[in-house]
């Protein structure tokens, strides 16, 4: 952002809007010394694949979501072919994946757990719902009766013990279950200790003859998906256990597979990962949102160590070139205290420190004091030769991610292309074109394709929604948001 945004605190406070995170089991990695510039290497911990899969796979129009009705998933559900991806990049790997039925039956399997076999404390008449209802009306609930008085040993086929706890059942099924109180019924339920209630559990048969007691089968799984609810029944199991695998043989385990190969190494590569502004002195932090005051310093930062976390965790090595502290002057040409061109310059020169990184990608969010204004924009310098054209080919490629996100476009400038904008301001009176310059060093200097990300509108918080200062306050937005930089990264190489 290259002008701060001005606010009113305390006003226009609303709770946030961001979408809920299902059963999520992402691992937050910390980096150490988050303010300092580094390069990172081959040693950072992987980043967990499963979350990547899951918002690919599971995304609006994604392959086992369609149309938002399941329609992948209940293809393989029918006996249709294993599913092949469209191509992506996550966590520095891209090819296609590759689905078949076995992950449909690890979240029946996943969705059968869930319900906890619980036998309520005394006094507790809570019914605990072991199975069901399933979309056939089928279910079985257990609760605490009362406790078995002096004198009932005969009760229950003779299984009541004086003082311990007496259970019911209740439960549809459709098989016939044989019980002390009303013989063979397939409706209805039974009373008993413990042990009875276990034996009518075994005895019981859900939807598609059903029975949670055993393992289910991939037949049983198939009918699951395709006669419940997909978006409140079979997508968040899904979700779940995608989301929860964190290598590559997990998920080849659940029936995803790479290709190539997610484990196969790539190409390593040099990329340096410029976190805009900085956190002092303050006149370098950015932007501001008007209701959760979420600073562009810090949640940028935020993106530009995912993205190394991921991309060291590949091979690749990511430099780091924010400062730990940027210089200041104040712009003869608007009279604004901000980071200095040489404070600037100094984020390219560790780029191109030997060896040289092979790109260079600034990233900052934006901010107007319109607060409707929204959209994602990537800027690059127009006027040096084949750098320049590289820079805008990655301009696009990371236009298009974020895109996918989904985000729009803000605007398109001089260059006609939505989303895509010039590096402005470089022909002030005194060379300075704000944080633009390092576009200017990089692609002239180090040839090198730079292009300045801005993101979102840390500022949209009117108007149009979702409101980009809500994304950018949710975290699983920031991870998606480094992902789509480098899918645009890797796409750019050979």
């Amino acid at each position: 952002m290259t002008a701060p945004y001005s606010i009113t605190p305390g006003r226009n406070k609303r709770p946030a809007r961001f979408w809920p995170v299902l059963m999520s089991l992402v691992a937050v990695v910390a980096l150490a010394g988050m303010w300092d510039r580094r390069v990172s290497g081959q040693t950072a911990t992987a980043q967990a694949l499963g979350p990547y899969a899951a918002d690919f796979l599971l995304r609006a129009g994604g392959e086992l979501d369609g149309a938002g009705d399941g329609a992948g998933a209940r293809s393989l559900a029918s006996g249709g072919p294993p599913i092949t991806t469209a191509s992506t990049c996550f966590a520095g790997w891209c090819g296609t994946l590759t689905v078949t039925q076995s992950v449909l039956l690890a979240a029946y399997n996943y969705q059968l757990s869930t319900h906890p076999k619980v036998f309520g404390q005394p006094g507790d008449s809570t019914p605990y719902y072991w199975y069901g209802p399933d979309a056939e009306g089928y279910y079985f609930y257990v609760f605490w009766w009362m406790t078995y008085p002096d004198g009932s040993n005969s009760w229950d086929c003779g299984m009541g013990v004086p003082g311990a706890g007496r259970y019911w059942a209740g439960f549809s099924s459709t098989a016939f279950i044989t019980t002390c109180q009303n013989g063979v019924i397939s409706l209805g339920g039974g009373g008993g200790p413990m042990a009875e209630i276990q034996n009518l559990w075994s005895q019981f048969r859900g939807m598609g003859d059903v029975n949670p007691s055993v393992p289910p089968t991939q037949d049983q799984a198939n009918y699951w998906v395709r006669a419940e609810n997909w978006a409140n029944t079979v997508k968040p199991p899904l979700d779940a256990v995608i989301r929860a695998a964190v290598t590559s043989t997990e998920l080849q385990a659940l029936g995803i597979a790479g290709n190539p190969p997610i484990d196969q190494p790539p190409q390593a590569r040099r990329v340096a990962i410029d976190a805009g502004h900085a956190s002092d002195p303050v006149e370098c932090r950015g932007t501001e949102g008007p209701t959760y005051h979420d600073r562009e310093d810090v949640l940028v930062l935020e993106i530009a160590q995912q993205i190394a976390v991921d991309f060291a965790a590949r091979g690749h090595t990511v430099v780091q070139t924010r400062p730990a502290s940027c210089g200041t002057w104040t712009n003869p040409d608007t009279g604004k205290v901000e980071e200095s061109p040489a404070s600037l310059r100094s984020r390219v020169n560790a780029a191109l420190a030997p060896p040289a990184a092979e790109i260079f990608l600034s990233i900052h969010h934006n901010g107007d004091s319109d607060r409707s204004v929204h959209g994602t924009e990537v800027r690059y310098d127009p006027r040096w030769g084949v750098a320049s054209m590289e820079s805008l080919r990655l301009a696009r490629l990371t236009r298009d991610e974020q895109v996918a996100l989904p985000l729009a476009t803000h605007g398109s400038g001089a260059t006609g292309e939505p989303g895509i904008k010039l590096a402005n301001g470089l022909q002030q009176p005194n060379g300075d074109g704000g944080p633009f310059l390092v576009l200017s060093v990089a692609t002239n200097d180090g040839q090198l394709p730079a292009v300045l990300d801005e993101v979102a509108y840390l500022t949209h918080s009117l108007g149009t929604t979702p409101f980009e200062e809500d994304l950018l306050h949710n975290l699983t937005f920031r991870r998606r948001a480094a992902n789509a930089i480098e899918n645009a990264i890797r796409r750019l190489f050979p």
